[in-house]
């Protein structure tokens, strides 16, 4: 968590916000990181040798063995979520010294899965409460802690977002190896939707109908409703990352061997990956990829790519995860660089 000032490091010893959650406060001037050693939250300015200070210690809340303090910050209000030893908590990032609100404790038995999704005004919050095999997922007031609606999800299911252009669409992910699952991104909408709607149909859009997309980490767009998707390297083509509104057929962006988390800008124009195993390496997917990963900037017009930085990557937290800031001139990413040290990183955006 100290302060750094050499290779584009806004700080040292902390990460970033999951890919499809949002770390910036409204304006964009500063945003959220977790503490590496998995404890506390921080906050920091977007700008290289910033220094964090403390946001929240978890210490006090209660024990959570294994858990990494995953947030999403709303995008119009300074409001925080997130999940800690079965509560759901907000912070009021507007106070100087902000106390953590328990919205909802987990009912006896169960548990919220580890992201949660905050709406724009900050007045909802979607969560999935696990209990034993099944899945629930909630649509909660962030004031009464009251659930508004509620969908059983079959299977395994994680991801939950939020629509930033159109909150009463709820996004989740049917989570599990990628070669096994051929319905990976649905969304629930209380009239469209109301039982949930697989959007990407990975067997009927592969070039082999025997052989489904390899699908995975998708994060709904801020100027459509909708999502962007990377189709893994190690599946069939069109390999890279696609467009999937809920409105029109999906399309595919831009080609990819290597794309693996995705990011896009708030005006929808750009997009960001980070990769498995440099850009420029041959083969696809995980071959040879070893810790290296690339930062790549896609003009979601033209598909054309521009890679803006180099990183290594670790267990998670330690994803590179990239993600443009809300003016959409540079990109935040989790880096490691050639001597280990790891933190949060900032660079230029492809224009």
């Amino acid at each position: 968590m100290t302060a750094a000032s050499k290779e584009g490091f806004v700080a040292l010893g902390v990460y970033g916000a999951y890919p499809h959650t949002n770390g910036f406060l409204p304006g964009g001037e500063r945003m959220v990181v977790g503490s590496a050693d998995l404890d506390a939250l921080l906050i920091v300015d977007v700008a290289v040798g910033a220094t964090p200070r403390p946001l929240l210690e978890f210490a006090g809340i209660g024990s959570a063995p294994g858990a990494i303090p995953w947030f999403d910050v709303a995008l119009e209000v300074p409001l925080l979520a997130t999940v800690w030893a079965g509560r759901i908590l907000t912070l009021d990032l507007s106070d100087v010294s902000p106390r953590p609100r328990v919205v909802r404790t987990a009912a006896e038995g169960a548990a919220f899965d580890g992201l949660v999704s905050i709406s724009p005004d900050g007045t909802r919050i979607a969560a999935i409460e696990v209990r034993g095999d099944s899945r629930m997922l909630l649509v909660i007031d962030a004031r009464s802690g009251s659930v508004e609606n509620s969908t059983v999800l079959h299977g395994t299911a994680n991801h939950v977002q939020l629509s930033p252009a159109d909150p009463a669409w709820v996004g989740f992910a049917h989570e599990g190896p990628a070669e096994s699952i051929p319905d990976r991104m649905w969304g629930v909408h209380p009239r469209l939707a109301p039982q949930g709607i697989s959007l990407f149909d990975q067997r009927a859009l592969s070039s082999d109908h025997d052989d489904p997309l390899q699908a995975g980490h998708e994060r709904w767009m801020f100027h459509r409703p909708g999502a962007i998707i990377v189709a893994y390297g190690e599946g069939p083509a069109p390999r890279g990352v696609w467009e999937v509104p809920v409105d029109a057929e999906a399309r595919l962006i831009s080609a990819g061997d290597r794309d693996w988390h995705c990011g896009i800008s708030r005006d929808g124009t750009r997009v960001v990956v980070d990769t498995t195993g440099p850009a420029a390496a041959p083969g696809r997917g995980w071959a040879d990829a070893g810790d290296r990963s690339s930062i790549v900037v896609i003009n979601t017009a033209t598909g054309a790519r521009t890679v803006v930085a180099e990183t290594r990557f670790a267990p998670h937290p330690f994803h590179p995860h990239p993600a443009f800031t809300p003016d959409g001139t540079q990109i935040v990413h989790n880096h490691i660089d050639a001597q280990g040290r790891r933190g949060v990183a900032l660079c230029e955006a492809a224009l």
